[in-house]
């Protein structure tokens, strides 16, 4: 009645085994091992409790026949589950030769339909009586059973980082069923073979050790529908740190790539590679029943994030910009006021010095500097009105006040002309070179224009070192104008690209830049209905263009 109890209790593992492994969601070249040993070890168990039944001499045959199914494919089933958790050397070399492994079994089993000799067992006698292929398939299948054996032991040791006292007890379970088969064999003939109960346990343990320590391969099914829809990566290695599984977020975040079999910490540094992408990733181990079985990552995105917050932090810094501002330009219009006045006044006087009969009066040196002096105050009254355009301006921006000039039709190639001779102070002939085709006009406000494009020569400028290879096009393209600004510099670092238009963000040493002037340009072209973009060029250098619909 026990031997019963426990035949029907190796049956109920078995069947437990092969549901489990033919649900769960992984490669079927993983699952096939252990959906056969649930089978084989149940073929086994209703054979003997089929025996033990057997009232007929066909019930009999069909019993043994039920018996020996499983139990000469359990050793090749065994040996293919260690090659299976194998991570390297002999044994994972045996995997592709698993097939031919199987066929003597196949010879012996054959015996059972058309050897009447007794070469491998009798059909129909009680107590069964074996022959020779039967002797040598017993040795045959302890071979292959030993051999798989250590190789689960192995596994179960380096899959699972427990003590010496529970990796002791994985191996006896593991080990039981070949020595409980081999004292059956020499000391139980005639008894009913508990072996098959003894694999059932043995099954088990492996079910909840060493197979466990696959982690991603036997995942229930719910829970890998919720990793798969995730929007953060989820990353799962073994204990050797080799990814075994993650979800579709994952492989977006190292595209172009495969996951599966790659050390962890290699494909966390390229997810942590791409430029411009903020990553926040959390690391940590997997517990399984018996200890640490390998361990996770979860990759999550935090770009949208953290630009979201340097834009908080920029609106602060810029409302105290606006503060700042507005305070800076009430105190440099006063003074400019009276150097506009005072420049009026040297105006007149400059207008008397170039007359003939004043200058006749002058030292040659002075004659000179007075026929000049007409044009160096109208050029200072011009800078002075600029300023004071450009601090009406700051205090429309501490207002807050959108509302600007008027625009009106200007011709980007007299922009680009101004922004050169401004920027251009001091520079060699020939070291900003102009490239104007004729364009039709654009509307917009000069002022402002031209504040763009002496912004990009001044960082074109600063970009080159030693003699300045500049070049300014003004061409028509896409229904409108392109200005272009182009150098020959170091070109910008492609960490920088995606924030060259971030207010404070600057490439510049401290002390030489604050991080406006691309910022205010590109809200400027915005302004105008245009835009502003920025690269580096082919053969090196930087180039920035600005376009303006007609």
């Amino acid at each position: 009645m026990l031997v019963e109890i426990g035949f029907i209790a190796a049956l109920v593992i078995s069947l437990w085994l092969a549901v489990d492994a033919a649900r769960a969601q992984a490669p079927w070249r993983r699952r096939l091992p252990v959906k056969l040993l649930g089978v084989s070890v149940g073929a086994w168990t209703l054979g003997e409790l089929m025996c033990l039944r057997a009232t007929t001499p066909d019930e009999l045959v069909l019993a043994r026949r039920m018996l020996f199914a499983g139990s000469i494919s359990l050793p090749i089933v065994w040996l293919w589950l260690a090659t299976e958790v194998a991570r390297g050397g002999w044994l994972r070399g045996l995997r592709r030769h698993v097939a031919w492994l199987a066929l003597p079994g196949l010879f012996a089993y054959s015996c059972l339909y058309w050897d009447h000799d007794v070469r491998f067992v009798s059909w129909t006698a009680r107590p069964p009586q074996h022959g020779p292929v039967f002797y040598g398939m017993l040795a045959y299948g302890y071979s292959l059973v030993a051999v798989g054996s250590v190789g689960l032991v192995i596994a179960a040791r380096r899959m699972t980082r427990v003590s010496a006292l529970r990796l002791a007890l994985v191996a006896i379970a593991i080990c039981i069923p070949l020595f409980g088969n081999l004292l059956f064999q020499v000391f139980g003939s005639g008894s009913v073979d508990p072996t098959p109960i003894l694999v059932g346990m043995a099954a088990l343990v492996l079910r909840l050790s060493v197979f466990d320590s696959g982690l991603a391969a036997f995942l229930p099914i719910a829970r890998r529908d919720i990793i798969e829809q995730l929007e953060s990566g989820v990353v799962v290695a073994d204990v050797e740190g080799t990814v075994v599984d993650a979800n579709a977020a994952a492989a977006r975040f190292v595209p172009g790539s495969i996951l599966l079999g790659r050390p962890l910490t290699e494909v966390l540094a390229c997810a942590r590679s791409v430029p411009g992408r903020m990553l926040e990733v959390q690391t940590s181990a997997v517990h399984g029943r018996l200890g640490e079985v390998g361990r996770f990552a979860v990759l999550t995105d935090r770009t949208a994030a953290q630009r979201s917050e340097q834009q908080l932090l920029q609106a602060h810094k810029l409302e105290a910009l606006g503060i700042l501002t507005a305070g800076i330009a009430h105190e440099v219009n006063n003074p400019l006021a009276f150097v506009r006045a005072n420049l009026s006044g040297l105006e007149d006087l400059a207008a008397g010095l170039r007359e003939g009969a004043t200058r006749a009066l002058l030292p040659p040196k002075l004659a000179e500097l007075a026929a000049d002096a007409p044009d160096l105050v109208a050029e200072s009254i011009e800078g002075v009105e600029r300023i004071g355009r450009l601090v009406r301006r700051l205090r429309r921006f501490a207002r807050g006040d959108g509302g600007s000039a008027p625009y009106e039709a200007v011709d980007l190639r007299d922009i680009a002309e101004k922004a050169v001779t401004l920027a251009g102070v001091g520079l060699a002939p020939g070291a900003i070179q102009r490239v104007l085709h004729p364009v039709p006009p654009v509307l917009g406000n000069e002022d402002e224009l031209v504040q763009i494009a002496v912004n990009l020569l001044v960082n074109a400028l600063q970009a080159s070192s030693g003699r300045p290879a500049i070049e300014v096009e003004v061409k028509a393209l896409r229904g409108g104008v392109l200005l272009a600004v182009r150098d020959r510099g170091a070109g910008i670092p492609a960490e920088a690209l995606p924030r060259l238009f971030d207010p404070f963000f600057t490439t510049k040493p401290p002390g030489q830049g604050t991080g406006l002037g691309l910022s205010l340009s590109f809200d400027l072209a915005r302004q105008h209905g245009g835009t502003l973009e920025g690269g580096n060029r082919d053969g090196g250098g930087a180039e920035f263009e600005l376009w303006l619909p007609v």
